[in-house]
């Protein structure tokens, strides 16, 4: 199975609100935009977009859905904000059916899920806001993952 991580896109600061209610400033809208329009241009239809239910992350899934005409995303209580890898695995399996699913959520977790996943140690893979990184997915457990591909947001802008 593909599993594509999709950090949430650029929000509002920490000052500005209580934490899961930030929202995508102008930017971060755009950069969701962005993220749509990449997987769209290289044939990315993912099965399920799950997400994490913080507004930012939320949005940030709605945005890549509704531009590329797939299902709204399912809310995952899970993918919350202090996700740890081995949790987020466990509750992955029962996805597994599905040939490719796109999560949106947070950091330090995905950056955590990313290198647990490549059995790679900390801080090896830094996943920024609005990046795709994309891994074919054998087993649910460390090591379990090959990376297709990194990408941050910066690369998908079309300036």
């Amino acid at each position: 199975m593909k599993l594509t991580l999709l950090r949430h896109a650029t929000a509002q600061d920490h000052h500005e609100c209580p934490d899961s209610e930030r929202k995508l400033i102008d930017k971060g809208i755009r950069q969701s935009h962005q993220a749509a329009a990449f997987a769209s241009t290289h044939g990315m239809k993912p099965d399920l977009v799950l997400t994490s239910p913080l507004v930012r992350a939320h949005q940030t899934a709605a945005i890549f859905c509704e531009d590329l005409q797939l299902e709204p995303p399912s809310v995952c209580q899970w993918l919350s904000a202090g996700a740890r890898p081995q949790d987020m695995l466990e509750e992955l399996q029962a996805y597994e059916a599905f040939d490719h699913i796109v999560i949106v959520g947070h950091n330090p977790d995905f950056s955590e899920l990313a290198n647990c996943l490549l059995d790679a140690r900390a801080g090896a893979i830094r996943v920024k806001k609005a990046s795709l990184i994309q891994f074919e997915l054998y087993a649910f457990r460390t090591g379990g993952g090959t990376l297709n591909f990194a990408l941050p947001s910066a690369l998908m802008s079309h300036h």
